[in-house]
């Protein structure tokens, strides 16, 4: 037998074998616990962990069981970032994480476009999870600024080594604040769709994590402000150090706004089916909405739902508290707020065509703080 038809005859359909069993495993654990970590990012093997949830889901054809096995894998990814944080390894972790956060973000799109039934069982599933992924996100951010604080003391000695060694765990630090507040958004997303005693341990669960987050950012802009402070001090190699998180954050926007163009198209979709099942056109009317702002999150009046052609008016009010001192500025396709201080308050208007997405940053450096989304329907 040759090697070519071994691997087509034989190999390939043993992998396959493989992934689905993996995928039966996996889910449940996930009902579980966090899962063993196996194969972790920092192995050279580790391809073959990704190669084979990729074949479970292509083998996967019912779109709740695919979106399961999202979730199922968002939990493997937390329990491999919780693993390279335990072993300080910035890159492995910051790896793990970033696929959490995508396999989050992969589960609401498939999500979306399930009937009522489907969701409930899927959103029973996350109320399940939502703890343990709470506590790993913790347990992770824990480490890393206990690793902070050490390397704090170190870089007072200007060695390359120490200061190297500050700037990969504050990008660390960032990728799982990012990691949190897509947590938090599932579960924002979740808690409008359970029970109720379901959604009070949801209610727990996302104040807990907004304060974990709210401190880790704390602690982000406190360094940031120091590190500002010291800039004349600062020579160009500490400039050139910092080039690889500017690019870091680059990339983070561009995952923003593809993230928001999939969550935009959804919510089309979505809306379209409900008017083809309706048979009818809603009436153009004028909306208004005040949101109230921070570095943390927002809150709105009311939810951010509008049918096509209203006037859209919204309102941003920044809040005096947990607000960078450069204030805010709140962008979407049709509009730009431009800066906003905090306690400050600036009004747009617009007539509403497309769903569109809201993103928040830090104008003086453009760090995407959060997104809310305006669906049209």
């Amino acid at each position: 037998m040759t090697l070519q038809r071994f691997f087509i005859t034989i190999l390939i359909p043993a992998l396959a074998i493989f992934a689905l069993v993996g995928t039966v495993s996996a889910q449940e654990q996930e009902a579980q616990q966090l899962p063993n970590p196996g194969i972790a990012p920092d192995s050279p093997f580790y391809f073959l962990d990704i190669f084979f949830e990729n074949i479970a889901l292509v083998l996967t054809f019912d779109a709740e069981a695919k979106a399961k096995r999202h979730l199922a894998v968002s939990n493997e990814r937390l329990a491999e970032a919780q693993k390279m944080a335990e072993e300080e390894k910035d890159e492995a972790l910051q790896n793990a994480t970033e696929r959490y956060t995508k396999a989050l973000e992969q589960f609401e799109e498939r999500v979306a476009g399930l009937e009522t039934a489907a969701r409930e069982r899927l959103n029973e599933r996350v109320s399940q999870a939502a703890e343990r992924q709470r506590e790993a996100l913790e347990r992770i951010q824990e480490r890393l600024q206990g690793r902070q604080d050490r390397a704090d003391d170190e870089e007072s000695d200007d060695s390359n080594e120490a200061v190297e060694a500050a700037a990969k765990t504050r990008v660390s630090l960032e990728i799982v604040s990012a990691a949190t507040l897509k947590h938090i958004e599932v579960l924002e997303r979740v808690r409008g769709e359970v029970n109720e005693n379901a959604r009070e341990a949801i209610d727990r669960n996302i104040e807990r994590s907004r304060e974990n987050r709210e401190r880790l950012l704390q602690r982000l802009e406190e360094g940031g402000s120091q590190a500002e402070d010291d800039a004349s001090d600062t020579d160009r190699d500490a400039q050139d150090r910092t080039s690889d998180e500017e690019e870091r954050q680059r990339e983070a926007r561009e995952q923003a706004e593809e993230i928001a163009e999939l969550e935009r198209k959804a919510a089309e979709e979505a809306a379209a089916r409900e008017r083809q099942a309706n048979d009818q056109e809603p009436e153009a009317q004028a909306r208004t909405f005040t949101i109230t702002a921070d570095d943390n999150g927002y809150s709105a009046s009311s939810a951010l739902r509008v049918n096509q052609g209203d006037t859209v008016r919204l309102t941003f009010n920044v809040s005096e508290n947990n607000v960078y001192y450069g204030g805010m500025q709140f962008v979407s396709g049709t509009f730009d707020t431009g800066t906003i201080a905090p306690g400050g308050s600036e009004t747009v208007e617009f007539t509403a065509s497309t769903t569109t997405t809201v993103s928040a940053y830090w104008p003086a450096s453009d760090v995407l703080k959060w997104t809310a989304t305006v669906v049209v329907q």
